[in-house]
């Protein structure tokens, strides 16, 4: 709640100064109150149901990722989005952050590592051709940190690691090519393609310890860091509340991944194990690369801040994997007072 409650502040700070973006706060707000829906019904299912559905899940959120080269529609040079009509749009490739986990999950239960392995390579061939290079490394992380924990082979894994990594550098476009370069030296190219790198550093470092101040940001009212509402929102948090705003953030992340690590630990079957794992791990993932990304550690890619960043269909897909780490929780707390209460005796 914290989360999502501060991306809803910063989302909205972020389109106050700019008239044609302020109903991404309004649709923002619907969308978190959805995705809190979303995770209050998968916390009351059992993690066993969901796997023997998640067959089902995966067919449907393919077969609409599937639908996107067909009758998808473009922005900024990218094909990733279906049209619901006054209902916005639909990003099927984010339904895959949930669906893919949960199919490898039920596909390693039964032994089949390669079946689990091949339901990666078709969304990540198709997100790749939308181009969304952030989204397959995304899907291969969160792949690669299942098998570990699954105690895949490790001479696989590293080699499964670097055959992806070059089959992926074969087919990146010029311009992703150029981000990696400007990730090197952005000062080449300043007014250029190193534009968003070198903006976004001066914004987070003009916040110091304190911030300007709530909905001060200069670099945000200029408009100088572009998609701040989206893979920039961090420069928003550290340019208005400076160091004080970034620990905060940082805290919190930190505190739900370590929980969430927590009941993978503690769980009590090697499934409901496995799916924590991997919702931390994607959770994760996304969050050390956008955050890295910001501040220069990292290339530039297509990795929104998860439960801050302004997108419906993210914000939902993010919500379902924290209903999983929540239905394990109240799991492990039932069966806590079940024992505590078989332990208790009456007095005489």
């Amino acid at each position: 709640m914290a989360l999502v409650g501060l991306g809803w502040l910063l989302i909205y700070s972020t389109t106050y100064y700019q008239p044609d973006l302020q109903r991404h706060a309004a649709r923002q707000a619907v969308f978190i109150l959805l995705g809190l829906a979303v995770q209050w019904y998968l916390s009351r299912q059992s993690l066993t149901k969901l796997l023997q559905a998640s067959p089902v899940l995966y067919g449907l959120s393919l077969a609409l990722l599937v639908a996107v080269p067909l009758v998808g529609f473009e922005v900024n040079g990218a094909r990733r989005w279906l049209s619901l009509g006054p209902l916005g749009a639909l990003q099927p490739s984010e339904l895959l952050k949930f669906s893919l986990p949960l199919l490898q999950v039920y596909l390693l239960q039964k032994g089949r590592w390669d079946l689990a392995l091949a339901a990666l390579l078709g969304p990540a061939l198709l997100v790749l051709k939308q181009p969304d290079l952030g989204t397959a490394a995304c899907y291969a992380a969160s792949t690669w940190g299942l098998f570990f924990i699954a105690e895949f082979d490790w001479r696989g894994l590293v080699g499964g690691t670097l055959l992806g990594s070059w089959l992926a550098s074969l087919g990146l476009h010029g311009y992703q090519k150029e981000r990696l370069l400007m990730f090197l030296d952005p000062e080449k190219d300043a007014t250029g393609a190193g534009w968003n790198l070198i903006q976004a550093k001066i914004a987070v470092g003009s916040g110091g310890l304190q911030g300007l101040g709530a909905f001060q940001g200069l670099q945000k009212r200029l408009m100088y860091v572009p998609e701040q509402h989206t893979d920039f929102l961090f420069t928003v948090l550290a340019e208005e509340w400076g160091l004080f705003g970034t620990t905060l953030l940082l805290l919190l992340f930190g505190l739900l991944l370590a929980r969430g690590f927590r009941l993978a630990r503690r769980a009590q079957s090697q499934q409901a194990r496995w799916i924590c794992a991997a919702a931390c791990w994607s959770l994760a993932f996304q969050t050390v690369v956008n955050l890295a990304m910001v501040i220069g550690l990292f290339p530039v890619t297509g990795i929104p801040l998860p439960l801050l960043s302004y997108g419906g269909t993210a914000l939902l897909s993010q919500c379902a994997l924290l209903g999983l780490l929540h239905a394990e929780a109240r799991a492990q707390h039932q069966a806590s007072r079940a024992q505590a209460r078989l332990q208790w005796s009456p007095r005489g």
